[in-house]
């Protein structure tokens, strides 16, 4: 009785929360997609590593493995636009992570939105005789801070303080110029600006 309640309460659910017939019909057209899709990435490719030669590169290419090793996806995550979906949509996770926002003006009066996570900006170190690391998050395009949650949450755990870097235009920060960020440029993420 009580499995048949069950059942019929995860039914309900199933079928008449939008959110959860959404994520439903998102994996069905993935799973969809999948199947249909004549150019599936081959399976065993390896990363590359794009960088300039240099004693770093050279070092993550030795001490991380998952860079010089070859990646097989899952069976049901090999088109890359399944992966964006199913990303985008059934395995967004919400963060417990609280961020604070402040806005940085740029030369070109263009802004650029600093999240900073786990406390308030001008939060003090634990201990005032140690300097506070601040690690700068770039989350994926057009995401905002709580993309990047369980990163933050990992930082904070190591005793840094992260601040999550969002573009101009980009999560929900303001386009007051003409001008959007490119992804090859710097010029945002440098201590002059543009």
């Amino acid at each position: 009785m009580a499995a048949t309640g069950l059942m019929a309460e995860a039914l309900q659910l199933l079928l008449f929360s939008p959110l959860s017939t959404f994520s439903v019909l998102v994996w069905l057209a993935a799973l969809a997609l999948h199947a249909l899709s004549p150019r599936l990435q081959p399976r065993g490719s390896r990363p590359r590593l794009v960088a300039r030669e240099s004693d770093f590169s050279r070092f993550l290419a030795t001490a991380i493995p998952a860079l010089t090793q070859a990646y097989a996806p899952p069976a049901w995550a090999r088109n890359p636009t399944v992966q964006s979906l199913l990303a985008a949509t059934v395995l967004r996770r919400s963060t417990d992570v609280p961020f604070f926002r402040t806005h940085l003006q740029l030369r070109d009066r263009g802004l650029v939105a600093l999240d900073w996570a786990g406390s308030t900006p001008s939060a003090p170190p634990a201990n005032p005789d140690e300097s506070l690391v601040i690690v700068l998050v770039l989350p994926e395009l057009g995401r905002g801070p709580c993309s990047v949650g369980d990163t933050c949450r990992a930082i904070i755990g190591r005793g840094m303080r992260p601040v999550v870097l969002s573009q101009r235009g980009h999560a929900g920060c303001p386009l007051t110029t003409p001008r959007l960020q490119a992804s090859a440029l710097s010029s945002g993420r440098s201590s002059r600006g543009s």
